[in-house]
């Protein structure tokens, strides 16, 4: 039974898990994932072994985690296997300082793994409800998690308990560079990628004029905000990802915008797709994980 694990196909009982893939799209809550099966179909070929199981029990795990299949034991076709992952992300909340005061944070680091890069991501427009628990914010932090980064959200100046108020932009690009002050003191040496949505996209850029980073991800910007902000070197990996149907910050405008701009960043058009990516957070996850896997030159 221990054949490829890419050639097993699963047929569901209730549970939402379709296929082996799916798991490695997936956060794991638990330490280990037990799933029972019942082989109801094999093909077994030279050098190759495809099954296809039911599953009678199984703690599924969610969002992205690497995972890594044990030996399997078979007795009268009941094969159990037991999937090893790692935890989910780590998560430390604290203030640091800057310049209008404390700014409050959280940090996320790769379960069971030694990070091998930094992330700092950035919210919406915080007079507008932009909190560093944004959904999408959210989404970001776990596609750089999922790539064992650690991934650090604050929130601006005047949200949250965050000190000061709101700085029309200016303030708050000094905010973004107050959380790569941290990331560096604390994980010095390791790659910085910048990333942000909305307002927080183009605060992120902003910064990026301002500090060395390895790579940036760019979610809906704001591109009215960025005349003449955008990075004088940007020769590093940059993903701007732009929703066709964005009611907030107009598709045409980011495409102007970034034909305006030496070749080199990537724009990804979601169809369908409104300012806040609304059914499309799986989608864009995915579509950031593996950017920034093909991008963050890890071996």
């Amino acid at each position: 039974m221990a054949g490829r694990g890419d050639d097993h196909l699963f047929r569901s009982t209730g549970s939402p898990l379709k296929k082996h893939p799916w798991l490695f799209q997936q956060t794991a809550r638990y330490d280990r994932i037990v799933l029972v099966l019942v082989l109801v179909h094999a093909v077994r070929t030279p050098g190759q072994f495809r099954g296809e199981y039911f599953i009678i029990a199984t703690h599924v795990p969610i969002a992205g985690t690497r995972i890594t299949l044990s030996t399997a034991q078979t007795r009268s076709g009941l094969c159990q296997r037991t999937w090893i992952v790692n935890r989910s992300p780590q998560a430390e909340k604290f203030s640091i300082d800057g310049q209008a005061g404390q700014l409050e944070c959280l940090l996320e680091l790769p379960g069971n793994v030694t990070p091998r890069a930094i992330a700092v991501i950035c919210h919406p427009h915080p007079l507008h409800g932009g909190t560093m628990q944004n959904k999408v914010v959210h989404t970001l932090s776990r596609a750089f998690v999922a790539q064992e980064f650690s991934a650090l959200r604050f929130n601006f100046r005047g949200v949250g308990i965050s000190d000061g108020t709101f700085d029309e932009g200016n303030g708050e690009k000094q905010d973004v560079l107050s959380a790569v002050g941290y990331m560096h003191d604390r994980f010095p040496e390791l790659p910085l990628w910048l990333a942000g949505f909305s307002f927080g996209a183009a605060m992120a850029i902003r910064a990026a004029r301002d500090t060395d980073i390895a790579g940036l991800v760019s979610i809906a910007p704001a591109a009215f905000r960025l005349a003449d902000m955008t990075p004088s070197n940007s020769n590093f990996p940059w993903l701007i990802v732009h929703g066709e149907n964005d009611e907030l910050a107009d598709i045409n405008d980011t495409v102007e915008w970034v034909n305006s701009m030496p070749p080199g960043p990537e724009l990804c058009v979601f169809p369908d797709t409104t300012h806040f990516f609304h059914g499309k957070l799986i989608k864009l996850r995915e579509a950031v994980t593996a950017f920034v896997g093909l991008h963050a030159g890890f071996d």
